[in-house]
C-alpha cells in the first residue's frame, strides 16, 4: 500500500514494522520501491540499544540488510535526532530518481524525552535539465 501510494501521488508512502521477521518482510517492498522508483519510507523497530532483557533474540542487522536495496538507511541513536532523520529520509526518497529509505528506531530511543521544536517545511528538489542539454536529445 505504501509503495503504491508513493507511485500514484509522487509523495513518500510510509510503512512501519516490528523488529526481526517483521523487518525482513520489508525487503521485498524496499526492492520493489527502489527498482520501480517509488518514494517509500520504512521505519522498523529494534531492541533497546543500551540494555535488552532478551539478549539477542530477534536482533538482525536490518540497516546492513537494507543498505544495497535503498537510497538511505540509518539507525537512529538519539531521540533528538528523530525529526532530522525522518526529514532526511523523506527528502532522499523524493530527490532525483525516487526510491526507498529505511530508518531503524530502537525501543529505548523511541521512549526518550526530547525538546525538539517544529522544523520548517521544505520541498524536495528534483534536478532540472538545462535547455541546451534537452535540445541535444533531439538532434
Amino acid at each position: 500500500m505504501a509503495a503504491t501510494y508513493g507511485r500514484l501521488t509522487g509523495r513518500s508512502g510510509v510503512c512501519m514494522s516490528t523488529l526481526g521477521p517483521g523487518a525482513t518482510n520489508l525487503v521485498t517492498a524496499a526492492a520493489y520501491a527502489q527498482l520501480a522508483a517509488m518514494p517509500l519510507v520504512m521505519i522498523t523497530g529494534q531492541k533497546p540499544v543500551t540494555h535488552s532483557k532478551q539478549g539477542k533474540f530477534q536482533i538482525l542487522d536490518v540497516v546492513e540488510m537494507m543498505l544495497p536495496i535503498t537510497k538511505f538507511t540509518h539507525q537512529i541513536v538519539s531521540g533528538s535526532n528523530i525529526p532530522t532523520r525522518i526529514r532526511e529520509a523523506f527528502r532522499i526518497t523524493q530527490e532525483e530518481r525516487p526510491g526507498a529509505a529505511h530508518l531503524e528506531l530502537p525501543e529505548d530511543i523511541a521512549a526518550e524525552d526530547t525538546e525538539v521544536g517544529p522544523i520548517p517545511a521544505s520541498r524536495a528538489r528534483r534536478p532540472i535539465a538545462e535547455e541546451k542539454a534537452c535540445a541535444r536529445l533531439w538532434t
